[in-house]
């Protein structure tokens, strides 16, 4: 069967190297993460300022984060006009500019995962 992924087998999946730590203890290195909650909460503050983090070698509320990490691919699912808003609140409170941060966006369609 042909299939438009690689899969590993079992074996396969126990040669893989040890995954890295973005944020220590927390976020590993090529993986997803997903915020979930109820509405109103900061999820989006918190995954911004993480992003934010990461881009600029930071490390995240005492954490250790690792360092040349490239750029960050945000999915903006929902909200994408309050999420301009809060990147602009986030380089202000910063003092940094909009143009510092390497972070992408996928603003006009959530990927279905």
């Amino acid at each position: 069967m042909n299939y438009l992924i690689d899969l590993l087998d079992t074996l396969g999946l126990l040669r893989l190297p040890e995954p890295r730590w973005l944020i220590a203890d927390h976020i590993h290195e090529q993986e997803v993460g997903v915020f979930y909650g109820p509405p109103n909460v900061g999820k989006s503050f918190v995954a911004l300022d993480i992003c934010a983090s990461l881009v600029r070698e930071l490390d995240w509320n005492g954490l250790r984060c690792q360092k040349e990490t490239g750029g960050v691919l945000y999915v903006v699912a929902e909200g994408v006009g309050g999420f301009s808003n809060r990147l602009s609140a986030y380089c202000h409170q910063a003092g940094i500019s909009q143009d510092n941060l390497r972070i992408d966006v996928i603003s006009d369609v959530a990927p279905n995962l």
